[in-house]
């Protein structure tokens, strides 16, 4: 069992950020927490297991005696890893591991070993939710539905892979009319901006996938400032 525990500074991300980032947008999880309403940013007890795999399961807790002390554990230390150190990015000022600060090298190790995962939870929807918008991602999800049909149907009349270059630059013709360059065009630009369609992406464009891992490595973090994470971060 891999333990972490981070003090919090500032309100939670909504919970669900917490499923794209371990598990991928729209994966199959079990969760349970006190997050009530769904939207909300003051959750104090949060358990998500994946279905799809290997059934790990990642809690996130506050102490009984002090609410600014997150204990997160998990019996794949990867997952463990991962939770601990986005909630100590987004809202944390220390950080560590088995009761020991962690030390800034390590912490670099880890923000670049997790920097596809970071990127895609700081992407998540979910940061838009709101009393008014409870569930922000079911405009997106129709937006891809429709996005990615229309570049499906254009991959079988250009027969390689240059659909979505040439949608994105408003070159696609077709000539039976069926779609217009700008219904392409607005296609392309949605599943290029959208965290739910990388992994589709991806799938298709395997060249596009590392050029993207390697565009979205993070260098330079600004967390923590001292050598050790027990310190004051930003």
């Amino acid at each position: 069992m891999t333990m972490f525990t981070v003090t919090i500074r500032k309100p939670r991300p909504d919970f669900r950020v917490f499923i794209d980032l371990l598990f991928g947008p729209g994966r199959n999880v079990d969760t349970d927490g006190d997050a009530d309403p769904v939207w909300s940013r003051d959750w104090r007890e949060l358990s998500i297991t994946g279905r799809e795999s290997d059934a790990s399961t990642v809690e996130i807790y506050a102490a009984a005696d002090d609410p600014t002390r997150f204990e997160i554990k998990s019996n794949s230390a990867p997952l463990a890893e991962l939770a601990a150190l986005y909630l100590y990015s987004y809202c944390g000022e220390a950080l560590e591991r088995d009761g020991v600060a962690v030390r800034l090298d390590e912490y670099q190790r880890l923000i670049e070993r997790y920097a596809d995962q970071l990127a895609r939870a700081d992407l998540a929807f979910w940061h838009r939710s709101s009393e008014d918008v409870p569930f922000p991602g079911l405009d997106v999800v129709d937006d891809c539905v429709r996005a990615r049909d229309v570049l499906q149907s254009l991959r079988p009349t250009l027969r390689d892979d240059s659909v979505l270059r040439m949608a994105l630059e408003g070159l696609i013709e077709i000539e039976d009319g069926v779609l217009e360059n700008s219904v392409a065009e607005e296609a392309a630009r949605h599943v290029e901006s959208c965290p739910l369609c990388t992994e589709w992406l991806d799938q298709f464009y395997p060249d596009r996938a590392e050029s993207r891992k390697a565009s979205e490595r993070r260098t330079s973090p600004d967390k923590p400032a001292d050598r050790e994470t027990g310190g004051q971060g930003r």
